[in-house]
């Protein structure tokens, strides 16, 4: 009788054990699509922080813009040219203010957001107008170029919260 008892025992701890709620699952480990900094188009890599975000576009009848948030120095530059300026050259206006905690966060959030968002399709190329937008993480960089007011939705999105960011 004694030895049929412990192998209830034994059993029953096994069945309780296995009924514990299952590990919790870890987050799959996402590949960011990336470039190398030296694959940045040459006139604008100069402008490119180590870490934070680049956001230029202009063309021949739009006025130039650029907004280079800087999260190593905390500063968020914001710059203008008249149209026909070429992109990646110098501003006539331009403004450094210092990066709040609170903007850093909020546009960090967003530029991770859209790091790696796929492209929707084709987009139109608009004759004369081009937009930039890098991120930058060290090394490692994700770049959108629109040949015309970039489309991708979280991408405009933190161009144009840029612009607000920056009073553009």
């Amino acid at each position: 009788m004694t030895g049929r008892f412990v192998v209830l025992v034994v059993a029953t701890s096994l069945v309780a054990c296995g009924s514990s709620a299952p590990a919790p699952a870890e987050k799959p480990h996402v590949v960011r699509p990336s470039i190398a900094r030296r694959d940045v188009p040459p006139d604008l890599s100069p402008l490119v922080p180590v870490h934070g975000v680049l956001a230029t576009g202009g063309g021949v009848k739009s006025p130039a813009f650029r907004i280079i948030v800087d999260t190593d120095v905390k500063t968020i530059y914001a710059g203008s040219a008249p149209p026909s300026t070429p992109i990646g050259g110098k501003m006539t206006e331009g403004i450094t203010r210092e990066l709040t905690p609170r903007n850093e966060e909020h546009l960090m959030k967003l530029c991770a957001d859209a790091w790696g968002e796929e492209a929707a399709g084709a987009e139109e190329a608009v004759e004369g107008y081009d937009e930039f937008l890098v991120l930058a993480d060290g090394e490692e960089l994700f770049l959108v170029q629109g040949h015309g007011p970039i489309k991708r939705p979280k991408a405009a999105n933190v161009i144009e919260t840029l612009r607000a960011a920056a009073a553009l």
